[in-house]
């Protein structure tokens, strides 16, 4: 399957569409996990961003005791982050996740699940890395929307879905979803005219959404929250697929060459 480049999202979050899109899908963010902004939380909190999640999880950055990571997949490359400072980013591969078990409490899923040849592995890993009662934020392509046929955004590639068939590949995997909301509620232009005017659109669509079947026509973005279930775990079922993990460090140059061991 199409895998972007980290370059070319780097670009288009740095555009004015992709700056659109970043304001509206990072005010769902707060809707939803409020209590990770909250400035008196004083639990630490690892929050993975995987995929590209770099525009959510900048604003985290130097917000104690939150401890964001970028985890980007071997398919489409990764990039140093922060730009300024230690780096906090790192490359894996998707169903292979280098983090232990129950050592993350939030993770934030964008563009990777659509592009994943291996979408109920990719899962399962996740429900491992989880702490008991973790969390896990999905946001994918909407089918249903003209995002998905516009290939002009990271949105018009890869598989899209539907609510039912998010919600059901996150039940197999055993989470259960606790919200839903959609996203990017205006056209995917790149029309200054019609960006000027998307904060009006916003507003018109939060009333709309009382008619569930026009936001699910137009929202470009599909947005799950999911919990684990750890009641109903069979670890035998999840995880009998999982391999042996490799931990990779350095060795010698000539470490190869036989005559020089």
């Amino acid at each position: 399957m199409y895998w972007p480049n980290i370059i070319d999202l780097k670009r288009f979050y740095a555009s004015t569409l992709g700056a659109a899109v970043c304001r509206r899908i990072q005010h769902k963010i707060k809707r939803i996990w409020p209590d990770i902004f909250d400035d008196s939380r004083k639990e630490k909190t690892v929050i993975v961003g995987m995929g590209y999640a770099l525009p959510y999880l900048t604003r985290m950055l130097n917000k104690m005791p939150l401890f964001p990571v970028a985890l980007m997949a071997s398919g489409n490359g990764a990039v140093h982050w922060p730009e300024k400072g230690k780096n906090q980013s790192l490359l894996s591969g998707e169903t292979l996740l280098p983090f232990d078990d129950d050592s993350v409490e939030r993770v934030i899923l964008s563009h990777l699940l659509e592009y994943s040849n291996h979408p109920q592995h990719l899962l399962n890993e996740i429900f491992r890395i989880l702490s008991p009662q973790g969390k896990i934020l999905v946001i994918v392509p909407n089918r249903m929307s003209i995002w998905s046929r516009v290939e002009s955004t990271p949105f018009g590639h890869g598989h899209p879905y539907s609510i039912v068939q998010l919600q059901e590949l996150l039940r197999q995997s055993l989470f259960e979803t606790k919200r839903v909301e959609m996203a990017l509620l205006f056209p995917p232009t790149r029309s200054r005219f019609f960006l000027r005017i998307a904060e009006i659109l916003y507003k018109i669509s939060q009333r709309v959404c009382r008619f569930p079947i026009f936001t699910r026509m137009w929202g470009g973005a599909i947005i799950i929250e999911a919990q684990k279930q750890v009641y109903a775990a069979n670890v035998d079922n999840v995880f009998d697929d999982r391999r042996k993990r490799m931990i990779y460090r350095p060795i010698p140059a000539n470490f190869g060459n036989p005559r020089e061991r």
